[in-house]
């Protein structure tokens, strides 16, 4: 989430649709607080066995698919349809995953990786 200013990211979470407490507890963050909470987060999901760029990846992509409606609902709301190739509209780990692979270049056994972790968090 860090190709998105905070400023919009806690304009998405004040709106209250938000499914996710911690991705709503992220939303709300400074940009320096993102940015630290970012990091901490890329180091818990190395600790578990991924790689970096999977880590990255899944970071890039993950709150846009779990919190796929809620930011959908703001970009409609606000008018903001111009935020839409930073926030694109990701319905399945399937698609988020290509999403990821295609912008971390990660090679087919990271995509599967990235993939895994997708589905582990989507409802």
């Amino acid at each position: 989430m860090l190709q998105v200013p905070a400023q919009i990211l806690n304009e998405i979470q004040a709106t209250g649709r938000m499914v996710n407490p911690e991705l709503s507890r992220l939303f709300s963050m400074s940009q320096d607080e993102i940015a630290s909470e970012h990091d901490k987060l890329t180091a818990q999901i190395m600790a578990k066995g991924y790689g970096r760029s999977t880590a990255l990846a899944y970071l890039d992509v993950m709150p846009l698919l779990v919190e796929r409606r809620a930011i959908s609902s703001y970009l409609s709301a606000s008018g903001r349809e111009d935020l839409r190739p930073a926030l694109p509209n990701l319905e399945t780990p399937e698609e988020a995953a290509i999403v990821g692979t295609r912008n971390r270049n990660l090679n087919p056994g990271q995509s599967a990786n990235l993939l895994q972790l997708l589905e582990r968090v989507y409802r």
